[in-house]
């Protein structure tokens, strides 16, 4: 037990490791002080164990390539420091546990959520202004944790894609601002505790598309309680 690094990778005075069609099985925790560069087809599986990013730390998948990151805990998140390269990098999630400590935008690429992805930061913002589509896959949760605030900030109403209702979004106690306007469709909308929805004049945020196939089902819990902040509108879409 203890935390290792990626002494067989960071072996000289690169600040960028670059990977090509890799696996990597973690049987320790790790700090990584190198932008790891990954092609090709590539999984992380953490095994339970976690990754930690260092100041010059961080991931980004270039155009054309896959990094699945399985099974893992992903600490001091910040900035821009897990991202794409280019509108086909594609990062994957199944089971991830995601820890910001700053502001962090994700502006390159798409998210493909096939498992749990939750992701926690207390005071800090989760920005999306990629112009690709994320997906949250069948039997597949995206969590945003207590006190965080999460902003919608591309040009297109629907780059937060579901499959069907098994497709699960979770907003737990945190503040969704819609600087454009964002729809949801076709899967589960879940809202635990105070949720806060800030949609500035002009702006939409709708349910549904008068389709009834593309219904999102809303699941509200005990605890929840919803708030319209600003003077944009809300619109249910369902049918």
């Amino acid at each position: 037990p203890g935390t290792g690094r990626f002494e067989f990778a960071l072996n000289d005075e690169s600040t960028e490791k670059h990977f090509t069609n890799c696996h990597f099985d973690f049987e320790t925790d790790y700090v990584v002080d190198a932008l790891l560069v990954f092609n090709g087809d590539c999984v992380i599986n953490g095994k339970g164990h976690q990754l930690t990013f260092m100041d010059a730390g961080g991931i980004r998948v270039n155009e054309d390539a896959t990094l699945l990151l399985h099974n893992i805990v992903l600490n001091n998140v910040n900035g821009t420091n897990i991202r794409g390269d280019g509108a086909t990098s594609v990062i994957r999630f199944n089971n991830v546990s995601w820890n910001q400590v700053e502001n962090f935008t994700f502006g390159v690429g798409k998210m493909e959520i096939e498992g749990d992805l939750t992701i926690s930061g207390p005071g800090t913002r989760f920005t999306y202004t990629s112009d690709q589509v994320s997906t949250i896959r069948q039997d597949a949760m995206w969590t945003f944790n207590p006190g965080l605030e999460v902003y919608y900030n591309t040009d297109n109403m629907n780059r937060f894609a579901m499959i069907d209702a098994t497709s699960r979004l979770n907003f737990n106690d945190v503040l969704l601002y819609a600087q454009q306007d964002l729809r949801f469709t076709e899967g589960t909308l879940v809202f635990d505790n105070k949720v806060d929805f800030e949609v500035p004049t002009g702006k939409t945020i709708y349910f549904g598309n008068n389709v009834g196939s593309s219904n999102v089902d809303l699941e509200y819990h005990v605890s929840s309680q919803l708030n319209k902040v600003g003077a944009g509108s809300i619109v249910n879409q369902n049918v």
